[in-house]
């Protein structure tokens, strides 16, 4: 019974087929195709750009070696006024402090956070420049 239904099939398919002409490509269908792939590799893939450049970091860190320079060496004969007038006795006598103050991290804890912290300070250049090379 399957064969014979198969039989069927093929001959509705040899019939079907008889009608259809071959279909062929255009003339300039090589070069249509040609010249979509040269496109394809002449885009080229955006350049990686900063958000800040690097003269703008140059900047930043002047600016800051700047200010500790002269927070450091600037002429001690200046008295601020503004300074003690400020209470500061919040940041150090508050609830959160005092919650905290009975933490103590022991010498193996301390270790894994530097240890942590070198690591990630290493392998976030180098990830970077692996990614780079990649793209």
């Amino acid at each position: 019974m399957k064969d014979h239904k198969d039989k069927e099939l093929e001959k509705l398919v040899n019939k079907l087929m008889q009608h259809e002409t071959l279909k062929t490509p255009s003339q300039d269908f090589t070069d249509n195709v040609i010249r979509h792939i040269k496109t394809l590799e002449d885009k080229k893939a955006t350049a990686y750009k900063p958000l800040i450049p690097k003269p703008i970091w140059a900047l930043l860190a002047a600016c800051f070696v700047g200010i500790f320079l002269f927070l450091v060496f600037g002429t001690p004969s200046q008295e601020s006024t503004w300074m003690p007038a400020m209470n500061t006795d919040v940041l150090y006598d508050n609830q959160l402090t005092k919650a905290l103050s009975g933490v103590k991290f022991s010498s193996i804890t301390m270790y894994a956070f530097v240890f942590f912290a070198l690591m990630l300070g290493i392998q976030i250049p180098l990830l970077k420049r692996y990614y780079e090379k990649g793209l």
